[in-house]
């Protein structure tokens, strides 16, 4: 049995290396959220930097704060997928599960790892330069960088069914 089976959607063929870097230490607990920075005594305040409404940890940060959630929500309404999960690894394996083909789950991949760096980006942006990009705005950029992946990788290939499955994604609107 695999020590992290999550670890082949954060390194799938298809997604950007600061992607999987950054589902990397999130999926082994490492990223440097407030509360793991308050704990190495670097701040005092835990709050999450984009809704100030909790402590910032990975679990907040990724699946309780509300604009996480919105974008979260966007994403799997646009690939169709029914997700309840409060962990990365349950949500890519449900993501994953109902998904045909290589090139399929290979741009879902790209989009789990695209929103999990996009959430923590946007953390850092409100962190940083005091301001938050529209969950919408994240979603298209997701859309848009994902689409150009796998234009380049090949979207040619695989079975009919799959290409379409793909190309009506691309056709709907976030």
């Amino acid at each position: 049995m695999e020590k992290w089976p999550w670890s082949r959607w954060v390194w799938s063929k298809g997604n950007v290396p600061k992607h999987s870097f950054i589902c990397w230490l999130a999926g082994h607990g490492q990223l440097l959220t407030r509360v793991r920075l308050q704990k190495m005594g670097i701040t005092q305040d835990t709050m999450c930097a984009i809704c100030d409404n909790a402590p910032e940890t990975i679990e907040h940060l990724f699946f309780e704060c509300q604009f996480s959630r919105a974008c979260v929500q966007a994403m799997v309404k646009w690939l169709n997928i029914g997700v309840q999960n409060t962990t990365l690894q349950g949500m890519w394996r449900r993501l994953t599960r109902g998904v045909k083909g290589e090139n399929c789950r290979n741009l879902v991949n790209s989009v789990l790892a695209a929103l999990v760096y996009y959430i923590w980006k946007a953390g850092n942006e409100a962190l940083w330069h005091q301001r938050l990009p529209k969950p919408e705005a994240i979603c298209t950029q997701i859309q848009q960088e994902c689409k150009t992946i796998h234009d380049r990788n090949g979207s040619k290939k695989g079975s009919r069914r799959n290409r379409e499955w793909i190309e009506e994604l691309y056709r709907k609107k976030i």
